[in-house]
């Protein structure tokens, strides 16, 4: 006789006999471990398995929020590079310069310092141009620390070049 795809579980679909006395056909059967009783889990065993669920999800919420920490300070980063990089493609003619400013919740510092190289131009059209009997050419160095205060502290990016410009006439 078969119920459905449960048959072969112990008992199911016979039917349920019970002992009224000691020593009856349904002790043997218990005593030899066959189930001859009621089937379905005892307190403990539900205690156990609610334990094993909670373990596991709380080492999946843990997880989840460890990525979500990361997600924003790996933004953090992104948003500080995007702005130093904008810095530094912001200059046109660099010149010797020392600034510090707030961009949005996140500081600056943008310095320019001459790296002490001056060559004179080859082009004398140039230096006509710009009023200059010869045109000189420098090579700046140009640093940008962008720093912010995220999870777990103060964070900062760093970037740094090179770049050429023309070197100021000097003073008659």
């Amino acid at each position: 006789m078969s119920i459905g795809p449960w048959s072969r579980l112990r008992g199911v679909g016979r039917p349920v006999r019970r002992a009224c006395r000691r020593g009856g056909p349904g002790d043997a059967r218990r005593a030899a471990g066959d189930g001859g009783g009621e089937g379905g889990f005892t307190l403990f065993e539900v205690m156990v398995a609610f334990v094993i669920a909670a373990l596991a999800l709380g080492v999946l919420f843990a997880g989840g929020l460890a990525g979500l920490r990361t997600a924003k300070i790996a933004d953090g980063y992104g948003d500080a590079l995007s702005r130093a990089r904008s810095r530094i493609a912001a200059i046109v003619a660099p010149q010797p310069l020392d600034v510090q400013g707030d961009d949005g919740g996140y500081r600056f510092h943008l310095r320019i310092t001459s790296a002490g190289v001056v060559t004179p131009a080859h082009d004398d059209a140039l230096g006509q141009a710009l009023g200059q009997a010869t045109t000189r050419v420098g090579l700046y160095d140009i640093s940008v620390v962008v720093s912010w205060h995220g999870d777990g502290g103060e964070r900062q990016v760093a970037l740094a070049t090179q770049r050429l410009g023309l070197v100021p006439p000097a003073a008659p």
